[in-house]
């Protein structure tokens, strides 16, 4: 928690200093208004604080970072190799989903509330692009929205069924 804050204010002064040292901080071709790289390390301040602070479960709230870490992650390999351009393709979600129900395997119970989660993201991924072009949410990014969503999800769902 203490270095992803750290990272976060880090990363929001060298937007407003030198926005170009950092890719994502306005040296990514996408101007300093898509800030992914510290909106990342901010979703984990508070996906950790919730999951991990507040009701106890430190696997489980990784895992909701981890499907933005590594689902989103080769979700844009495939992008890149594909379809050579930043455009949301059913092939990455495919992938991204793959990616979300492993991990919702390996570290999440029960499981398909984890998988419900994965996709949740997945989904998440796939539309904020089309949110962030939204005027009053010109901010938003898919970094900070993956894992918050895919908290709300499983931490919900486990508050819904009684397991939490």
């Amino acid at each position: 928690m203490i270095l992803a804050t750290l990272f976060t204010l880090m990363l929001g002064v060298a937007n407003k200093l030198s926005p170009r040292m950092f890719r994502g901080t306005g040296g990514s071709g996408r101007g300093t208004a898509a800030m992914s790289e510290m909106w990342f390390p901010l979703a984990m301040m508070v996906t950790w604080g919730v999951g991990w602070g507040v009701f106890n479960k430190p696997l489980e709230a990784t895992a909701c970072v981890l499907f933005m870490a590594w689902g989103d992650c080769l979700t844009g390999w495939v992008r890149a190799f594909r379809y050579k351009t930043a455009t949301k393709g059913i092939e990455g979600s495919g992938v991204m989903l793959v990616v979300s129900s492993l991990i919702a395997w390996a570290f999440m119970s029960p499981v398909w509330l984890g998988i419900l989660s994965g996709l949740a993201a997945t989904i998440t991924e796939y539309i904020c692009g089309d949110v962030s072009k939204v005027k009053f949410l010109r901010w938003a990014d898919d970094n900070f929205f993956i894992p918050v969503i895919a908290g709300l999800v499983y931490f919900g769902g486990l508050y819904a069924i009684g397991k939490l």
